[in-house]
């Protein structure tokens, strides 16, 4: 467009959209950065609301090269529900839910979905790293928790053949010897 060419009420129309534009742009840029200083003063995940933004470290294996990618951003906080167990919410279109415990700290690591996929969720970029270490700590202690209970349930259902023994003795006895007859 060579604006040389223009009528007067072309280029009129033309700084009018142009005008308009830039100011569209610098609201959203502002708005921008309402959204990010909106949780300056905020101290846990459980205070967040849908006018906020979390910064976000995402760790992914390519499903074309198999080399692991990074990718940082501030990200879009949607509030989905709470109850006494937890707090479902949609940080830049990844579902989260996390346990009360972790509503309380400014942090999540999340470690679901694929096997070399993390999300990494902060109120303080700055303290990423000594976060993700707790984060790490705290998700390997739950897990560990989890196992071990999960692996005394076991035993204890399969200890039901040594209480039983007697009886299961008894009862395979009987089976022998009427297969035998």
């Amino acid at each position: 467009m060579d604006i040389n060419q223009l009528t007067i009420k072309e280029l009129e129309v033309l700084g009018n959209a142009v005008h308009d534009r830039i100011t569209q742009i610098r609201r959203q840029q502002e708005d921008e950065l309402k959204r990010k200083d909106s949780v300056k003063n905020k101290t846990r995940l459980c205070e967040l609301t849908s006018s906020d933004r979390i910064f976000k470290i995402a760790i992914f294996q390519s499903t074309t090269t198999n080399e692991m990618a990074i990718k940082t951003d501030y990200v879009d906080v949607g509030v989905m529900g709470n109850d006494l167990e937890g707090y479902s919410y949609n940080f830049g279109g990844s579902y989260c839910w996390f346990n009360v415990v972790t509503g309380e700290k400014h942090y999540h690591l999340d470690t679901g979905g694929f096997e070399n996929n993390f999300r990494f969720y902060t109120l303080k970029p700055e303290t990423w790293i000594e976060d993700l270490n707790e984060a790490r700590k705290y998700i390997v202690e739950i897990r560990k928790e989890s196992l071990e209970n999960e692996i005394s349930s076991l035993k204890e259902k399969l200890s039901k053949f040594d209480e039983l023994k007697e009886d299961i003795i008894s009862e395979v006895n009987k089976t022998i010897i009427q297969d035998k007859q």
